[in-house]
C-alpha cells in the first residue's frame, strides 16, 4: 500500500527521530509558532530513549549482534546446552495469560538507530521471569531532579499533564571498607547519602566529628549561594575537590559530596590520593570546577525536600524514560507539528550557492521543503560520512537486569554510586582493568509500582561512562575496545548473587571466564549497610550488557587544528544518551540545538532574548531571592526548603505533587491509563 502523501509539504522544521532531544526542540519550535514535521522510520516513540517489553529489547539486543535466548523460563531440554536457549514455542505467564516466548523480530537498524552494539545477554537457568509484554526496559535509564531542567520544562509546556513520577527513596554509595570498617577485606560497605541535615545526623556510617564538619561546610556553601559567609570567593576556578581537602573533609566525606551529591563519575585510580590524579577534567571528576559544582549543588538542595519533608531529590517516571519523549511529542502536537511514524528518510536536498539543507526525500518518495532540519546521528550517517565534520563520540557502557528482590532491603526505588575500589577489593588481583577502573559504576533499582516489570520482578539498571573518542569510527581508544560485560559484570556481582548466570555457548569471547568469576565474587562479596540486610542479595534472573553510543559534532573551537570537512549550519545534530544520571544534559542539548536553528531575535525565537526558550516556565522567578533563599534552608532542613520554594508555577507543581501521592499508592489502574 502506498504511504499516504504530507500535507502541507513545506515546513519550517524538519525533525527526523522522537529521541528525548529531538522531541524538545519539535515541542519548542512548535511552540514558538513554527511549522514543524517530525519523523521517524520505527514504529514507536524514543528512539535510544525508548523503553520497551522485554520481548522487544531482547530483538533489538539480537540486532546488536548478540544470541538472545528464550524469556520465559525452562529446565533445559536433552541435549541442549544449558542456560541461553532459543525456543518457537509458547510458553504460559504465570498469571494465566498466554506470552509468547520467542523474539519480537525488531525492525531493520533497529539496534543501529539506538547506538547500541556489542550485546550479551545472560539468565539463571530455569528462572521464570513472568509475563515478558509487562516490562518496560529503558535503553538509556535516568532520573531527574525535583526541581531541576527537565521538571522545568514539563511544568513550562504543559507536558506533565501525560506523565506520572514515583521518588527514588533512597540514594547510597558503596565502597570499599575503610580501616575502621568491621567488615571483612571482600565486604563492601553501603552508606547513605543524606539529603538533609536530619539525615546527616541520623547517619550511623559518621562520627560525630565527620557530621559537624559535613554540617559546616553545608553552610558556608549555602551562605556561597547567597555571595555571603567565608567561602563565598571560594567556588571559582580551583578544582572542587581541591577545595573540600582545603576545608577539612576526609575522604568519605569527599566521596559522599563528590559522587553522591554532585554526581561526578570519576574516581582517582584505586589506591591512588584523593586530592590528585587524572590525566583531566575527563578522568578526575575532582577537576570540576569549583563554581560548576556550586551550581550542581543548588539544584540538589533546591529538589530534595520539595514534594514532602525528608523526601530526596530525584524522581522515576512510571512506564520507565521512555515517557518523557512521548509527552514532549505530544506538546508538539497539540502546538500543531504534524508527527509521522513508520517514515524513513532517503534523501537530502542542498541549495548549491549557500551549503544548507532545503529539503528532505522521504522514504515513501514525496519530498518535503524545510528551512531547517534536526536529526540524530543514525538519521544522517551517510551525509556524515560524506561531509566529515569533526565528530566525538561518547560511549556508555550499560546493563539491564531482573531481579527476584530489591537491590536495598525495604525501599522499592533505590540509587547506588558503586564506587571503583568497591569493585577491585572484591574482585581481587586477577580482575582486569576493564572492570576495576576510574569510573564510578551507578545503579537504578526500580519495582513494579513504577509499572516496568510484574510483580515479584524488580528492574536493575547499571551504567558507566565508556569514554569518548574524536573521529571515533577508528575505533581507537580503549572505551571503544572493552565491552559492557567486561566493565559491568563484577559490579553487578558485588550487588546481587549471579550464581547459576550462564550466557549462550555460542557467543564469542571468554563470557565463561567471567562467569565464573562473577559466581566466584558473589560468593565471597556481601554488601554491609545501615539496615542490616543480612548475608542475603537479590537474585539475578535476566541480564543484558550492552555499549551505547551518542556522536555528536565537535565544536570549532575544541579542535587542536582547522578540520577537512564541512557541516550545513542549518542542520543540528542532536546527541542520544549520555552517562550522566540526570537528564539534565539532554534538557541542555536541546536548547544549545534549538539555539542554533532558531538564533534569538529571529522571528519566533522568543520575544525576550535567549532566555526565553518557549518552553521554560512562563512566570518569572526571583532567581536571587526565592531559589536561594530555598538553597540555603534546603542546607539547614528540607521541610522548610519545600515550603519556601513553592512561590510559582504553583499549579503546575501542585499537579505534579499529587501526581507524585497517587503514585505513592502503587500503579492502580495505571495500565488502563497507560493504553488510553
Amino acid at each position: 500500500m502506498d504511504a499516504p502523501l504530507i500535507e502541507p509539504s513545506d515546513f519550517d522544521l524538519v525533525v527526523i527521530g522522537t529521541g528525548l532531544t529531538e522531541s524538545i526542540v519539535a515541542a519548542a519550535a512548535a511552540k514558538a509558532g513554527h511549522s514543524v514535521l517530525q519523523l521517524d522510520p520505527s514504529d514507536h516513540y524514543g528512539g535510544a530513549w525508548a523503553s520497551l517489553p522485554l520481548d522487544e529489547l531482547s530483538g533489538v539486543l539480537r540486532d546488536a549482534g548478540a544470541d538472545v535466548g528464550a524469556l520465559s523460563g525452562a529446565a533445559s531440554q536433552p541435549g541442549q546446552q544449558p542456560g541461553l536457549q532459543l525456543r518457537s514455542e509458547p510458553a504460559a505467564a504465570n498469571d494465566g495469560e498466554q506470552e509468547d516466548s520467542g523474539l519480537v523480530p525488531a525492525a531493520p537498524g533497529a539496534a543501529a538507530a539506538a547506538g547500541i552494539r556489542n550485546a550479551q545477554v545472560w539468565r539463571r537457568t530455569g528462572a521464570d521471569l513472568g509475563p515478558v509484554r509487562q516490562y518496560c526496559l529503558d535503553l538509556a535509564p535516568k532520573v531527574a531532579y525535583g526541581w531541576g531542567p527537565a521538571i522545568q520544562l514539563l511544568l513550562g509546556s504543559g507536558a506533565h499533564n501525560y506523565l506520572e513520577f514515583k521518588l527514588v527513596q533512597g540514594s547510597y554509595l558503596l565502597d570499599a571498607p575503610g580501616t575502621g570498617g568491621a567488615a571483612s577485606p571482600a565486604a563492601p560497605v553501603l552508606r547513605s547519602v543524606p539529603s538533609s541535615r536530619s539525615e546527616v545526623f541520623k547517619d550511623r556510617h559518621l562520627s560525630p566529628v565527620q557530621k559537624r564538619c559535613l554540617m559546616r561546610f553545608l553552610k558556608a556553601a549555602a551562605e556561597a549561594l547567597e555571595g555571603e559567609g567565608p567561602l563565598k570567593d571560594a567556588f571559582g576556578a580551583q578544582p572542587i575537590r581541591e577545595l573540600l581537602a582545603g576545608q577539612g573533609l576526609d575522604v568519605q566525606l569527599q566521596q559522599a559530596l563528590l559522587h553522591g551529591v554532585l554526581l561526578l563519575d570519576s574516581c582517582p585510580p584505586c589506591g591512588g590520593s584523593a586530592g590528585g590524579g587524572g590525566s583531566g577534567a575527563h578522568n578526575d571528576a575532582g577537576a570540576m570546577a569549583a563554581s560548576d559544582a556550586l551550581e550542581r549543588l543548588r539544584m540538589f538542595v533546591q529538589s530534595a525536600g520539595r514534594y514532602g519533608s525528608g523526601t530526596g531529590p530525584f524522581l522515576t517516571p512510571l512506564y520507565g524514560c521512555g515517557e518523557l519523549p512521548q509527552a514532549f511529542s505530544r506538546t508538539a502536537a497539540v502546538a500543531g507539528a504534524v508527527q509521522v511514524l513508520r517514515c524513513g528518510l532517503a534523501g537530502l536536498s542542498f541549495d548549491e550557492h549557500t551549503f544548507s539543507c532545503d529539503g528532505v526525500e522521504l522514504a515513501s518518495g514525496q519530498t518535503i521543503r524545510c528551512r531547517q532540519l534536526a536529526a540524530d546521528a543514525s538519521a544522517l550517517a551517510d551525509w556524515l560520512e560524506t561531509f566529515r565534520p569533526a565528530m566525538a563520540s561518547r560511549s556508555t557502557h550499560r546493563c539491564c537486569a531482573v531481579l527476584d528482590g530489591p537491590l536495598v532491603p525495604g525501599e522499592q526505588h533505590s540509587m547506588i554510586a558503586v564506587l571503583p575500589a568497591a569493585v577491585a577489593q572484591a574482585a581481587g588481583a586477577g580482575a582486569s582493568s576493564a572492570s576495576t577502573g576510574t569510573q564510578v559504576v551507578r545503579a537504578l533499582a526500580l519495582c513494579s509500582s513504577t509499572a516496568v516489570c510484574p510483580p515479584g520482578r524488580h528492574v536493575l539498571y547499571l551504567w558507566a561512562d565508556a569514554g569518548d573518542a574524536i573521529n571515533s569510527s577508528s575505533s581507537s581508544s580503549a572505551g571503544q575496545r572493552a565491552s559492557a560485560a567486561d566493565a559491568l559484570l563484577h559490579a553487578l556481582a558485588v550487588l546481587a548473587d549471579t550464581t547459576s548466570l550462564q550466557a549462550d555457548s555460542s557467543a564469542p569471547g571468554s563470557q565463561g571466564d567471567a562467569a565464573a568469576a562473577a559466581a566466584e565474587l558473589a560468593s565471597s562479596a556481601e554488601p554491609s549497610s545501615s539496615s542490616g540486610s543480612g548475608n542475603g542479595k537479590p537474585a539475578v534472573l535476566w541480564a543484558a550488557f550492552y555499549t551505547q553510543d551518542s556522536p555528536q559534532l565537535v565544536p570549532a573551537e575544541q579542535l587542536a587544528g582547522p578540520s577537512s570537512g564541512r557541516w550545513p549550519s542549518n542542520v543540528a545534530l542532536c546527541p542520544g544518551p549520555d552517562s550522566t544520571v540526570t537528564m539534565a544534559s539532554a534538557v541542555e542539548a536541546a536548547k544549545d540545538c534549538y539555539w542554533q536553528l532558531f538564533p534569538p531575535g529571529d522571528r519566533g525565537a522568543g520575544t525576550a532574548g535567549a532566555a526565553a526558550f518557549p518552553l521554560d516556565p512562563r512566570q518569572p522567578r526571583d532567581e536571587a531571592g526565592a531559589e536561594d533563599k530555598g538553597a540555603e534552608d534546603g542546607m539547614a532542613g528540607a521541610a522548610a526548603a519545600a515550603e519556601d520554594d513553592a512561590g510559582s508555577d504553583d499549579e503546575a507543581l501542585a499537579a505534579l505533587q499529587a501526581a507524585l501521592q497517587a503514585a505513592r499508592l502503587g500503579p492502580g489502574t495505571a495500565e488502563g491509563e497507560k493504553q488510553q
